[in-house]
């Protein structure tokens, strides 16, 4: 390892960005991390200034990442893209410094097919202020499936949409709209519909009080 300080040097572990976006239906899986090395030379001037990897902005430029994913088999769902750093993915350097060469310079980037299947809605419910002595039938009205596109590997994960809670109360039938919850993750793919309408008819119990959702 050299010197920070060095005329001729090596930075390493200098993060690399890769945006999670699409690309013609093929999807990059977030959180990956990547990093390369900077064999760097250094002018007389700035040859006494302590270079840290925080001194790089690198990113994978979106044109060649697109251009590498057209040979890719249409059949394949899971995928992993070689793609290498080149100085032009070098965003911002320090002033004085050339870049000699780039180690570790090929990424590995796994990637996904679009996915899409139906999923079941379930209805959350809130029973803190139903009444007391009353059971509440409540429905979905519509959709109780909703069609879902996105990234395979977070679509094959769904087994069902739940809504934003419900609250049961009143002793008058009601209708209403309720949000799909939707973590971040899940915002990354296309919904048929983000809301479900309800229909709620309380009824008088002289038993035990029940709920039911479909």
């Amino acid at each position: 390892q050299t010197s920070p300080y060095a005329l001729w040097r090596v930075v390493e572990n200098v993060p690399v960005l890769v945006e999670d976006e699409a690309f013609d239906n093929i999807y990059i899986i977030p959180n990956q991390s990547f990093a390369v090395s900077l064999e760097l030379a250094v002018d007389a001037l700035h040859f006494g200034k302590n270079i840290t990897p925080a001194d790089f902005e690198i990113k994978v430029n979106a044109q060649r990442l697109k251009f590498l994913l057209k040979d890719v088999p249409s059949r394949t769902e899971a995928l992993t893209i070689v793609y290498e750093v080149q100085p032009a993915d070098i965003m911002t350097k320090p002033g004085g410094v050339s870049i000699r060469e780039i180690k570790n310079a090929k990424l590995k980037i796994a990637c996904d097919r679009t996915s899409r299947r139906e999923v079941p809605v379930r209805l959350k419910l809130n029973r803190d202020r139903q009444e007391k002595g009353w059971g509440y039938d409540c429905q979905i009205v519509a959709p109780s499936v909703v069609s879902v596109q996105g990234p395979a590997f977070l679509v094959n994960q769904l087994t069902e949409l739940e809504s934003e809670p419900i609250v049961l109360e009143r002793t008058q039938p009601y209708r209403g709209m309720a949000n799909l919850k939707l973590d971040s993750e899940m915002t990354k793919m296309f919904y048929s519909h983000t809301q479900v309408e309800y229909n709620v008819v309380p009824q008088k119990e002289s038993g035990r009080t029940t709920v039911r959702a479909f």
